[in-house]
């Protein structure tokens, strides 16, 4: 935690407090090395072994190194590993996830989803992301600062610093005796404030394997902890590690940090309990919603709100921070809908200055809160003050009158701003900061540095929404993988699961009853221990206590083998990790191991402990039926012989750089574009709002690198006429510019078939050479056909042809098109006059750096409501526009030399081709994607979407985006060349009518109707065992290996019965 942090926090204690920064700081928090000495061995203890096991890993080196366990480090994370590279993930807080842990539900779809970023696994279905997080290929360390790095691209060596926790997490076992003991209670600043914490804890509750650590800020030194600890695992004189790895790349996705709003003493942050940030109503609404509350209750007296504001853009858009923090809007947005589902009578307010709702689908939600009553006022208040216990809000609304009004309820939208670590580490690598402290990005990508083989990946250098960050995330994975002698490498081995046939040879199963130290002796007895011995089958019976430690792992394991068991039943504590840990100490069926949770679902739950075992012994009879009636199904063959070559459709900025992406990662590619010449939009682009940005030499190096691309074929004038099949086995009819076609295999495709430019009748376009589109005068000017200096007064229109019932959505690149041609014309002409109307000035991000230049350089800018539009009137030689002032509440008409619009795009989405893919359009026209938050590029399985047939954006974006759908696509390839899951679907061609029912179910397309045979087949390289087809199945024909229905019903009889 900063010195700035402590400051605040000492403040402000007496409320019982934290801010924004303090929770970031809490996230990731650093201590330096003159608060903890160095210690000479591994980890937190100076044991002999721990220092032997740490020099061994320290021999091995990993592909990439990763630092932050966020939303973006996960995603490059596990990108990285599905294309075969091994990760090094280091994360200074003490668990995975960052700020999405505090975090309920996320705009727009108003639900969590995190777990949609995980990879498809060979073990078939997941756990909740938020619970838990583990990959084979992933090394991951936790309270792991990186404070060194040397070397080149390809060859890099950083040195690791893992802060001394005080609990060794080889010995802990998270039985929680360590929270139960400390004396110690302070409000979390995680949980920014609401709830309690001990000096010892975990770092976020629902983070179940987060480990435990000290809080060296708040502990005592009592030794309560060390003695209530069973396993010996809390050492309160630890000190820091350092070691030393080699990787070949490096992404930084080290996030943000909220900022503090106390400086802002108009809006009484810090003096008024009920003026509060967005994640502290966040964390409020998730109190209260544990607590069993459907409401929400403000801090100072626990009553429920009847007036709610909302205050945007405080710690952004200022003169100290020059940027928009373009989430501010829709968090408010989201926070404003929920409030109204838990008040619906409550007056609902948000005061803004523009509602920047530029993301996919994000114009649709505004519209809708519009529609449940949510009220917008344009205008900054001025000032917030507290009279009578009530909170008065006064503001300068858009027509320059003062209002005073009551709330109860005052929530400041605080925006982000650099972490210290991004700083920090920025002069550890070497990497230049821009003005505001976030990391510099190369023209034409979101994610490439000025050092080669250094990429970033989500806020670190730019503040960021969900989606933007996994499209940087993906890309920055997409460029790690194709560093120095990584690339084309695949060090994934996956071996097909052992199987074992119970028809052939008896049940042999073993029992394993884990107390978990010694926190659930009553319900694991000798009573239960007897029961289990003498159930039929069991061959013995093993009681451990830390079955969580490589010893007590590694004795079970030669249990196994002495007792030739072939099936294993584990009584302990969570599944949710054992089971990869169990799979992993002996080459048994994975079918046959199951795992009964006694801790969570029987010991946990019982207020007495020492009731008889009724419960547990019920659940593990339970666990050694359904072994007992395991039969080995036929295994569904597998097709590894498809073809590996990838369709990009579209030649466009987006799907260059996806087939060059592609061919970096060893993938082969067919690039097909209908036109006659490559680069699509961005031909029309000349030059950007960043001088650095030149489209020209991007085009260059992207059509040359396509040309001379490894494993690269170009098809101009072609066309896509047909694209049929199923994931991994498609088909394409490509019809060449002679008119005949040729049929070819892919094992997926990319979709970048671009978008239109708009151009509407409206505002009397086309009927007037003077009145242009913002594209028109780019060409103009860099063509040297218009001279700003023959120009006096030049009118902008925004949001023409968008966010009309026509076109709901916005372009998102138009108000950045006005900016960048209304500098360009200053330039060549400071004294013209250039009077923009709009309806929201949507420049954000950094972009909101040009958007204050602009005015500083005399730019008008004027605000119009739909319904109030500015008229465009032509006349003999004169152009007349006619709008209204809402400032000055008068009418204004300009008669200037030149009108341009800003008109939109307009999709243009190949809707012939989805029809038998599985793929669809929105509501808006574009691709329709597997998740908006979470999966914004993929579309199906197998096939991917990128650029502007996915919405309007940027060519950095687009770009982004196709390296993203590359590296998605590459490891799609390689997932259909890897053994199946064990927990696959199988057919009893018998018993199926072929009614489709369970294809119609499927989620993943692994099911298909032969018709030749007469039934459903499934094909296993995509198939997740999620049951949906032994569900709907009507004959029993559809079954689980390892869960048929006469598996599962045994069980339900057996639990009945007890």
């Amino acid at each position: 935690m900063n010195r700035n942090s402590e400051r605040i926090g000492e403040k402000r204690a007496s409320q019982s407090r934290h801010n924004p920064r303090e929770v970031e700081d809490s996230l990731q928090a650093c201590r330096s090395e003159a608060e903890i000495p160095l210690c000479g061995a591994a980890g937190s203890f100076n044991t002999e072994d721990q220092a032997q096991e740490q020099q061994e890993k320290s021999k091995l080196d990993s592909d990439v190194l990763v630092i932050g366990a966020g939303l973006s480090g996960l995603t490059a994370a596990f990108d990285l590993v599905e294309n075969g590279r091994t990760v090094l993930l280091v994360e200074s807080a003490a668990g995975h996830g960052g700020f999405l842990t505090l975090l309920d539900r996320q705009f727009s779809t108003d639900s969590c989803g995190f777990c949609q970023i995980l990879p498809r696994s060979p073990d078939g279905a997941e756990f909740c992301l938020k619970s838990t997080m583990h990959h084979p290929m992933i090394d991951f360390r936790p309270s792991t600062t990186v404070v060194g790095v040397e070397g080149n691209a390809g060859d890099f060596t950083v040195v690791l610093n893992r802060r001394a926790t005080g609990v060794d997490p080889d010995r802990c076992t998270n039985c929680g005796r360590c929270i139960e003991a400390c004396p110690e209670s302070y409000p979390d600043p995680v949980q920014a404030g609401v709830v309690n914490r001990k000096a010892i804890g975990r770092r976020a509750p629902v983070c179940s394997p987060s480990n435990i650590e000290i809080d060296w800020d708040h502990c005592t030194r009592c030794k309560a902890c060390v003695e209530a600890c069973p396993e010996n695992a809390v050492n309160l004189e630890a000190g820091n590690l350092e070691e030393k790895r080699k990787v070949s790349a490096v992404v930084l996705a080290t996030g943000f940090r909220f900022y503090d709003p106390s400086p802002h003493r108009e809006y009484g942050y810090g003096r008024y309990k009920n003026v509060v940030t967005t994640l502290e109503l966040e964390r409020l609404v998730g109190k209260s919603l544990l607590e069993g509350h459907e409401t929400i209750r403000r801090p100072s007296d626990g009553r429920v709100p009847s007036r709610i504001a909302w205050i945007q853009c405080v710690g952004s858009r200022e003169e100290k921070r020059n940027y928009c923090s373009s989430v501010c809007c829709m968090i408010s947005l989201k926070e404003a809908r929920r409030c109204r589902q838990l008040l619906p009578d409550a007056h609902l307010e948000i005061f803004y200055m523009d509602l920047r709702t530029c993301g996919k689908g994000y114009e649709s939600y505004l519209n809708e809160a519009k529609e449940r009553g949510i009220v917008f006022t344009r205008g900054r208040p001025g000032e917030v003050l507290e009279k009578d216990g009530e909170l008065r809000l006064y503001v300068e609304d858009a027509n320059g009158g003062w209002r005073e009004d009551p709330f109860d309820l005052v929530v400041l939208s605080a925006g982000f701003e650099a972490h210290p670590e991004t700083l920090r580490l920025a002069e550890v690598l070497g990497i230049t900061l821009d003005q505001d402290g976030f990391l510099l990005q190369q023209p034409g990508f979101l994610s490439r540095t000025e050092k080669e083989g250094i990429f970033v990946a989500g806020s670190a250098s730019e503040p960021r929404d969900i989606p933007e960050s996994v499209i940087q995330a993906h890309e920055a994975a997409a460029l790690a993988a194709g560093v120095g002698s990584i690339a084309g490498m695949d060090r994934q081995v996956v071996q097909d699961s052992p199987m074992t046939d119970l028809l052939e040879e008896d049940l042999r199963s073993l029992v394993v009853l884990c107390d978990c130290s010694g926190t659930m002796t009553e319900t694991i007895s000798e009573e239960l221990r007897v029961r289990m011995k003498n159930e039929p089958g069991v061959v013995g019976v093993k009681t451990c206590s830390r079955l969580c430690h490589k010893a007590d792992l590694e004795s079970l394991a030669r249990d196994i083998q002495e007792l030739k068991a072939n099936s294993l039943v584990v009584g302990g504590c969570t599944p949710r990790w054992l089971n990869r840990r169990l799979r992993g100490i002996s080459p048994l069926d994975p079918n046959l191991i199951q795992v009964v949770n006694l801790r969570e679902q029987t010991a946990w739950p019982r207020e007495n402990h020492a009731e008889a075992p009724g419960p547990a012994e019920a659940q593990l009879r339970g666990a050694l039926v359904r072994c007992r009636e395991y039969r080995l199904l036929p295994k569904v063959p597998q097709n590894r012989d498809s073809s590996s070559e990838v369709l990009v459709v579209g030649g466009g900025p987006a799907g260059l750089a996806a087939a060059l992406s592609l061919s970096g990662m060893g993938n082969g590619v067919t690039l097909v574009e209908r036109e006659n010449q490559l680069g699509g939009n961005l031909r029309g682009i000349h030059y950007g709002l960043d001088p650095r940005f030149q489209p020209d030499k991007i085009l260059e190096d992207l059509v040359g690198g396509v040309q001379e691309g490894a494993g690269i074929t170009v098809l101009t004038g072609t066309v896509v006429a047909a694209l049929e099949g199923r994931p991994g086995l498609y088909k394409a009819k490509l019809r060449g510019p002679d008119g005949k076609e040729v049929e070819k295999g892919f094992a997926a495709a990319i979709l970048a078939t671009g978008a239109q430019v708009n151009r509407p009748p409206l505002y009397q376009y086309g009927k007037d050479p003077r009145i242009l589109t913002q594209k028109e005068l780019e060409a103009s000017l860099f063509e040297n056909k218009l001279d700003p200096k023959t120009l006096r007064e030049l009118i902008m229109i925004q949001c023409v042809g968008s966010r009309n019932e026509e076109h709901p959505y916005c372009s998102r690149i138009c108000c950045a098109s006005s900016l960048k041609n209304a500098l360009r014309l200053l330039d060549g002409n400071p004294d013209l006059r250039i009077i923009v109307f709009y309806r929201d000035l949507r420049a954000f991000g950094l972009m909101e750096r040009q958007y204050r230049e602009a005015r500083e350089k005399g730019v008008l800018f004027v605000p119009f409501e739909p319904d109030a539009a500015p008229a465009v009137e032509i006349g003999e030689n004169v152009l007349t526009v006619t709008g209204r002032d809402p400032i000055a509440g008068v009418t204004v008409r300009f008669q200037p030399d030149r009108v341009i619009l800003s008109t939109g795009l307009v999709p243009d989405v190949p809707l012939s081709l989805l029809g038998t893919l599985g793929v669809a359009a929105d509501r808006e026209g574009f691709l329709k994607e597997a998740n908006p938050k979470f999966r914004p590029i993929d579309l199906a399985d197998g096939i991917y979407g990128c650029g502007m047939a996915l919405g309007p954006a940027f060519v950095n974006e687009a770009m982004a985006q196709g390296r993203g759908a590359a590296v998605r696509a590459s490891a799609f390839v390689r997932r259909m060349k890897r053994p199946a899951a064990p927990q696959t679907a199988t057919v009893q061609s018998s018993r199926c009518s072929a009614c489709g029912l369970c294809v119609a179910a499927c989620p993943f397309n692994a099911r298909e109707l032969d018709e030749e045979a007469g039934h459903a087949v499934v094909h296993a390289e995509l198939c997740q065992g999620c049951g949906n087809c032994a569900a709907v199945c009507p004959n029993d024909a559809a079954q689980m290996m390892g869960g048929t229905d006469r598996q599962i019903l045994s069980v339900i009889e057996e639990l009945l019965e007890a």
